[in-house]
This record gives structure tokens, C-alpha cells and sequence, in this order.
């Protein structure tokens, strides 16, 4: 309804739904560990042709219940949306749906840079069958126990000792990779699970928006997408229209793949017999982009 009867070009979700469940409450994040299947929610986007954008925050959850509102309000958009980034590529999402990109409005990009930085690292040691040098059964008890008694001292000789240390395995789960759901088979394979699909919005008063640029220090010379995207959260700022089509060409290389669409709400409010085509034919009135999921 809200693209094809209201012609809206853009989608904004929640990053995350407070659900209860038997063992007690949890957050469900779309993409993993859900009691439902979103698959259909984010083909329907794929055939719509709109990206999904998510606008969050994370005040008075956590660590963040304080009765200071800057306290809370740092880092809580983009704490949210990081989680919510996690779910959609260790999920799979974008491994299964290779066309749809996803936005993260208003919670910077250096948050980003850091989160590709840390799954590659995790990767590395922890994923695909890089988690088989880490089997248990392959230490080598003995040894490591003389190793203890002969750097450790005569402490580490105790029994009780062994018999904790021992005691801290904890059965080997289901699925050894916690990456699986994605089917990453290189560091180059998860970057292109990552970069080309998230797009961050950022304030132009944020300074570490040129981390998103920096290839010397991003992981294979990567470039964030990162742009004025938090507008798509907030349509009442804005006073002239951003335009970002997907496969323009005169756009911002970061930009394009993006479909968002927006317009100074005063303007269209003046002009309410200006129309547009919507990729149907049919003749509708320009709207502004953003409309509940």
C-alpha cells in the first residue's frame, strides 16, 4: 500500500522488536534467532524495488538507563543499528538477497568501519573451518598441565587446579561456525556481504565520517557508504531535496545502489497538484519518501 497506492520510494523499520518468549524476554533483530520468518518481508522490498531503512535508538535500554540525557543519548542510534547490521549478514540476509541494500539512519558510520573490522577479525580466527584449530580435543592435556608446573609454580600443580580448569568445557554447540546462516568462504566473500549493502546516515558535523573513506586503514582498501541519510528519519530538516537513484551515474560512488528518494515537505505541501509517474505508468502526487513499515 504504502509504495504502490501512496508511491513511496523508501521503507523505515524498527531495528529491533522487545518480544517474551519461554526462557524470558528478548530482542528480535529480524534476521537471527527469530520465532518468525522475515524472508517474505525483505522479498517483497526486492520486488517493490525500495530499500529498508532503519531508525532506532536504544535509550532507556541497558546500559543506557540513566536519568542523564546525553549519557543515553551517545552512541544509542548507532548501538541499535549495529546490532540490527550484525543480524542481516550473520544471518544471511544479504547473502540471500544479493539485489537489497539496507540504510542505518543518523547513527554516524564510524560504527561501521569498526563492525567490518571485528567480523573480519572473528572471522578469521572463528569462522568457516578456521574454528577447527580451536578444538579442544586437539590440546595436548599433559603437556599443558607441565606447562603450568613449570611456569607457574607448584600452585598450578594441585589437583583442584586441573579438575577447575578441566571443568570449564562446556559441550561443543550445534553449529560449530557462528557464521554458517551467511556461507562466508573468505575474508573478500564477507566484505562483499558487508560494503556494497549498508549505507549509513551521518551528520555533517561528525568528524569521523572520513573513516569511511580511509582505504589505507579499512580492510581491503574498502570504502563505506555514508551520506545525509538521516534526513530519511527526519523529512521536517530538510529544505532541499537529496536525491539518490539506484545505478545514477553522476552520484557519489558510496551513494549509488541506494533508492531514496526526498523532498522539502513545505514544498510539497504548496504544490499539491504536482505529480510524478510511478514505475506502474500510472500518474500519483509526489509524497515524501518515508512511511511506516
Amino acid at each position: 500500500h504504502a509504495v504502490l497506492e501512496l508511491g513511496l520510494t523508501t521503507t523505515m523499520f524498527t531495528a529491533h522488536v522487545p518480544r517474551t518468549s519461554d526462557a524470558g524476554p528478548y530482542f528480535d533483530f529480524f534476521a537471527i534467532e527469530s520465532a518468525f520468518d522475515y524472508d517474505p518481508l525483505w522479498k517483497r522490498c526486492v520486488e517493490l524495488g525500495v530499500a529498508p531503512t532503519f531508525h532506532t535508538g536504544s535509550q532507556g535500554l541497558g546500559l543506557r538507563a540513566t536519568s542523564n540525557y546525553m549519557f543515553n543519548h551517545i552512541g544509542s542510534f548507532s548501538d541499535a543499528n549495529q546490532a540490527t547490521a550484525k543480524a542481516l549478514l550473520m544471518g544471511g540476509v544479504t547473502r540471500r538477497f544479493p539485489e537489497l541494500s539496507f540504510a542505518f539512519l543518523e547513527g554516524g558510520v564510524a560504527w561501521g568501519v569498526t563492525l567490518l573490522a571485528d567480523l573480519l577479525a572473528r572471522w578469521e580466527k572463528r569462522g568457516g573451518k578456521n574454528i577447527e584449530a580451536l578444538d579442544p580435543q586437539q590440546l595436548d592435556v599433559d603437556a599443558f598441565y607441565a606447562l603450568l608446573a613449570a611456569h607457574g609454580g607448584e600452585r598450578y600443580t594441585r589437583d583442584d587446579v586441573r579438575e577447575a580448569t578441566h571443568g570449564l568445557h562446556d559441550g561443543a554447540p550445534a553449529e560449530l561456525d557462528d557464521f554458517w546462516r551467511a556461507e562466508i568462504t573468505s575474508p573478500e566473500d564477507l566484505v562483499d556481504l558487508f560494503v556494497p549493502r549498508f549505507y549509513f546516515g551521518c551528520e555533517a558535523d561528525d568528524t569521523t565520517n572520513a573513516w569511511a573513506f580511509d582505504t589505507a586503514r579499512n580492510p581491503f582498501g574498502a570504502r563505506q557508504r555514508c551520506g545525509p541519510l538521516g534526513r530519511a528519519g527526519h523529512g521536517r530538516r530538510a529544505r532541499r531535496g537529496v536525491v539518490a537513484r539506484r545505478h545514477r551515474r553522476d552520484e557519489p560512488r558510496e551513494l549509488q545502489g541506494l533508492r531514496v528518494r526526498q523532498r522539502d515537505p513545505v514544498a510539497c505541501t504548496q504544490q499539491p497538484d504536482r505529480v510524478r509517474r510511478h514505475r506502474s505508468g500510472r500518474l500519483r502526487p509526489h509524497r515524501h519518501v518515508v512511511a511506516a513499515a
